[in-house]
């Protein structure tokens, strides 16, 4: 999936809550439908790979 099909399944534009906790919330929701390696590739991709790997130990907790 894309941020576009994020966007429409979550019914909201993701980047409506920058700056504030409910960004983060939104984020664990859209990365407990990704595997985990294809968290780690959109870290990679932007840049952020330990962001990427705390995210995977994160939403394994709520798998």
């Amino acid at each position: 999936m894309v941020a576009g099909e994020y966007e429409e399944l979550l019914g909201e534009d993701l980047w409506d809550n920058a700056g504030n906790a409910d960004g983060l919330h939104e984020a664990i929701t859209v990365a407990r439908g990704l595997t985990d390696e294809e968290i780690r590739r959109a870290g990679e991709l932007a840049g952020c790979l330990g962001e990427a790997e705390a995210m995977v130990g994160t939403v394994q907790k709520y798998r």
